[in-house]
């Protein structure tokens, strides 16, 4: 699902000025509901793999909350970019977390995902904030940077 919402973003940065409207929205749409649904199934293994009994439940109908409200504010003011920032670094946060304790607890593979994940949400900061280098390495080339470094890391 991930993916999905990058290859959306293909389309929603190369190809904007070629897009009518509906095509857009599409795309926009396309790429929220991957970011969304990677992001509850992120929480859900990471809560399924580290917790148990009733603290499973309780985060549980948190993750699905997190889902629902979204879905909703996407469907109330249409989908946008600055929605899907705020769930990925909303929802990766407590996983991030989960993950880096597990590496401390001896589980190696954790360390990859909370690492991974780390730069995706430094990423979203790069991008939300606008940091840029210079008009020839702007906020969005250096967030495509750092995709790129976590596709191969």
């Amino acid at each position: 699902m991930m993916a999905i919402a990058i290859f959306a973003g293909v389309f929603k940065h190369g190809f904007q000025h070629e897009l009518s409207e509906p095509g857009l929205l599409l795309v926009l749409w396309a790429s929220n509901l991957g970011g969304v649904v990677s992001t509850y199934f992120a929480q859900r293994a990471s809560l399924v793999f580290h917790a148990s009994g009733h603290l499973e439940r309780r985060v549980d109908a948190l993750i699905k909350a997190q889902l629902f409200l979204f879905l909703a504010v996407n469907v109330v003011l249409g989908p946008q970019l600055l929605f899907l920032l705020v769930n990925t670094a909303v929802g990766l946060l407590p996983v991030i977390g989960m993950e880096a304790r597990a590496f401390h607890r001896g589980h190696p593979g954790s360390g990859w995902i909370a690492g991974g994940l780390s730069i995706l949400i430094i990423t979203a900061a790069v991008y939300a904030a606008e940091l840029s280098v210079g008009s020839w390495l702007n906020h969005v080339d250096i967030a495509h940077l750092m995709m790129g470094v976590r596709a191969f890391g």
